[in-house]
């Protein structure tokens, strides 16, 4: 790491193209405890959460990594499609829940099996968050 903070430098590479350099990297050698130890460095990337995850899946991580990966991302309708393509229902639900968009909430619901344990943990996080009807 050291060699690159110093070619960084050295070839004046700003930020976020730094940033996504290296997170392209790791995830091509499929390095994934050096990329979640990169993603808790700092609370906030200068390339943002989604190449984090994006870089992930297009190499293969593991949907454990992934799911890490996307709990560090902030609430946001990116966030909670995230968790979906996941099959990550109840957190996606939340994410819809806290952000209080109803038809993000709703189109996530409507994926999930009626009957299901999901179904009923996506109906109480709606009862919890947005009410009942």
């Amino acid at each position: 790491m050291r060699a690159a903070t110093s070619l960084k430098k050295q070839f004046a590479v700003g930020d976020k193209h730094f940033c996504w350099l290296r997170i392209r990297t790791l995830c091509e050698v499929r390095d994934w405890d050096a990329l979640e130890a990169m993603a808790a460095e700092r609370k906030q990337h200068p390339a943002g959460w989604e190449p984090f995850v994006e870089q992930a899946r297009k190499h293969g991580a593991r949907r454990d990594v992934l799911s890490r990966l996307v709990s560090r991302m902030p609430d946001s309708a990116v966030k909670a499609e995230e968790y979906a393509n996941l099959d990550m229902p109840r957190e996606a639900a939340e994410v819809a829940a806290r952000l209080r968009d109803t038809a993000l909430f709703t189109r996530i619901a409507g994926a999930v099996s009626a009957g299901s344990p999901a179904a009923l943990a996506v109906a109480q996080i709606k009862e919890r968050f947005l009410g009942p009807g």
